[in-house]
């Protein structure tokens, strides 16, 4: 741990830039609020790549570490304790995913059955049409 003339702390870093810079993984194990962070993210979860320079603001990033591919890309479980024996799992997820065109991509909506994996059962491609129950939409709206 490092604590510079400025009063910036670093752990896993010599040089922090901030009030906290955490370089490495780290684990919040209670509520964490993020207030008055840095543009272009409120609370910003790094992955193999992010771009500082980023045009957009969003007010939680997530890019994923996997390697450039179809169908990688950040996601968002929203889940919780499903028994009594503190077991968590994710009831619903979001995905961005690449679709292999270029740089486009896609968004998927994902829900669980009785405490299952999260399958896909909705998908807006990069060119806007959305499908439920088909990962491949070929008009505006397609129900499966």
């Amino acid at each position: 741990m490092t604590i510079d003339t400025s009063g910036n702390v670093g752990i896993g870093t010599k040089n922090p830039t901030q009030l906290l810079s955490v370089a490495g993984k780290a684990i919040f194990a209670t509520t964490t609020t993020v207030n008055d962070a840095i543009y272009p993210s409120d609370f910003l979860i790094k992955g193999a790549y992010v771009d500082p320079n980023a045009t957009s603001q969003a007010n939680l990033t997530i890019y994923t570490t996997d390697s450039y591919a179809i169908d990688k890309g950040g996601t968002i479980n929203l889940g919780g304790q499903y028994n009594g024996a503190n077991t968590f799992l994710p009831f619903a997820t979001i995905k961005g995913g690449y679709d292999g065109s270029g740089g486009t991509g896609y968004m998927a909506l994902y829900a669980s059955a009785a405490g299952g994996t999260p399958t896909e059962r909705m998908r807006i491609t990069s060119g806007g049409n959305v499908g439920i129950g088909t990962t491949t939409p070929s008009q505006i709206l397609q129900v499966d």
